[in-house]
């Protein structure tokens, strides 16, 4: 596997909004976007894996393979989105480039460096499967969480702060609830809040709406956009959806085997903004019919051209 295409082209330049459409009450959070004045984590990093493996050690006497020979390259502010069956080693590969475990082979580096190291600056936000929100902490404490725990030690959110993102994903008035107090789709819009607050220079998400009713999925899928707008973070999203690969990111890459290795490397040829409907259009259908084709061959194909802007 070669170094990987590079991001979509974006007609509407680099502040374009990128939504499927508003979601419901979402204007004003919207329209109240802006640049943060304060303490930025510095400039978007490139993502490069070469060779890379991960073995696992178990109680028998046979070792587990997760990943195999995976070369990848995220150029620096780009939205990838990692898509493959369960037991392909997404989870470990997003582990791996988060700094929270080490590779058995091959090279990892973010922004030129060892993944642990930029780790260490608290420039990496994470956004897991559930929202993993401290029961006993407040709204607002678990949006500081990082913050308070991290090299900053509360230096960099101050109170006027963690509101400002409350209100940005539509939770300024719960700050002082309980996470037990909030629906579902609340408590992934702390973490989504937790995550950008720190204004990570690399996003690392896994799965994160996977168990969201659709109409919340979406509402969430929207406000990522609108949240990484603020800053253009690096983004790496592990998804068990084609449709929201798609939708969300510059290129799709597919997952397969056990060990994982690269199947596909998809450049996603729709324009941003993408609006609403744009998942009944042919361009998008065909992207997602490559997919599919490739997920349940089990091996690479040929991705056929697609016609950007499609209908």
């Amino acid at each position: 596997m070669t170094d990987t295409a590079q991001p979509t082209p974006n007609t509407e330049g680099r502040a374009s909004v990128d939504v499927a459409s508003p979601a419901p009450g979402s204007s004003a959070a919207a329209a109240s976007i802006r640049r943060p004045n304060h303490g930025g984590a510095g400039a978007a990093p490139e993502v490069k894996a070469v060779g890379l493996s991960r073995v696992f050690t178990t109680k028998s006497a046979r070792p587990r393979a997760a990943l195999d020979n995976v070369d990848l390259r995220v150029p620096a502010s780009q939205f990838l989105s990692v898509i493959g069956p369960s037991g392909c080693g997404k989870s470990t590969l997003l582990r791996l480039i988060g700094g929270l475990d080490t590779p058995t082979g091959g090279t990892l580096t973010v922004g030129g460096e060892d993944p642990d190291v930029v780790r260490g600056r608290g420039v990496i936000g994470l956004v897991p499967q559930s929202p993993a929100l401290l029961p006993w902490k407040s709204v607002s404490e678990n949006v500081a969480l990082l913050d308070r725990l991290g090299p900053w030690k509360g230096r960099r959110l101050d109170g006027a702060t963690i509101g400002e993102w409350l209100n940005r994903v539509e939770l300024g008035e719960e700050g002082e609830l309980l996470p037990h107090q909030l629906s579902g789709g609340m408590q992934q819009r702390v973490a989504l809040a937790r995550a950008f607050a720190i204004e990570p220079s690399l996003l690392l998400m896994d799965e994160p709406f996977n168990a969201l009713d659709e109409v919340t999925r979406h509402h969430m899928q929207t406000l990522l956009i609108e949240l990484w707008r603020l800053r253009r973070p690096t983004v790496v999203f592990v998804t068990h959806s084609i449709d929201e690969a798609i939708k969300l990111s510059d290129r799709v890459v597919v997952l397969q085997g056990a060990p994982g290795t690269v199947a596909a490397d998809i450049p996603i040829g729709l324009e941003r903004p993408r609006l609403s409907g744009i998942e009944d259009s042919r361009a998008f259908r065909e992207h997602a019919a490559a997919i599919r084709r490739i997920l349940l061959a089990g091996e690479s194909e040929t991705v056929p051209e697609i016609q950007k802007g499609a209908s």
